[in-house]
């Protein structure tokens, strides 16, 4: 499935992740880039070591943002569905099926 030009601007919770990785991408590329001039006087294995951590700091952290966006998006979603739920005009209901109990119903 081939995605549409405005696919990625129609779709915000994309949108979100897509600049959540953009960003620890820089700041990954900032770091390498910046690792020599502060960092000078250290031996090569410990510019690995820093680097990994870094890297394992990085991925922490984008990890949580991830997350942060998917549980922000979730309820975005289900807000919406309980709008269209509420306001749907043909009676709808939500129920439980081991005891057939009514949990909500449109009204």
């Amino acid at each position: 499935m081939k995605a549409e030009r405005g696919e990625v601007s129609s779709n915000p919770g994309l949108w979100r992740l897509a600049r959540t990785f953009l960003r620890a991408a820089a700041a990954g590329l900032l770091y390498e880039l910046l690792k020599d001039l502060v960092f000078g006087q250290i031996t090569r294995a410990q510019s690995h070591a820093m680097t990994v951590a870094v890297i394992g700091l990085a991925a922490v952290a984008t990890h949580f943002l991830v997350h942060r966006n998917r549980a922000a998006l979730r309820a975005e979603r289900e807000a919406e569905f309980r709008l269209l739920f509420a306001n749907n005009p043909l009676p709808m209901w939500v129920y439980d099926l081991e005891t057939l109990r009514f949990l909500e119903v449109n009204g």
